[in-house]
């Protein structure tokens, strides 16, 4: 899995899709803190830092 990652074509369009990913989620985050508790907010978080961790991983395997 890691070797498609190691490609310049294939890591950049990862990097463009995850960051247009978490942008509609923190469009989603924000307009359900508005009506819903705090609750789902934390999950997120918790989701997202995992995601940057994936992102520093992989960072640190093209390097």
């Amino acid at each position: 899995m890691w070797c498609n990652f190691l490609q310049n074509g294939a890591k950049i369009k990862f990097l463009s899709w995850l960051s247009s990913v978490w942008f509609v989620v923190d469009i989603c985050v924000f307009i359900k803190l508005l009506f819903l508790d705090e609750i789902i907010c934390y999950s997120s978080a918790a989701i997202k830092w995992r995601v940057i961790c994936l992102f520093l991983v992989i960072t640190i395997m093209d390097n």
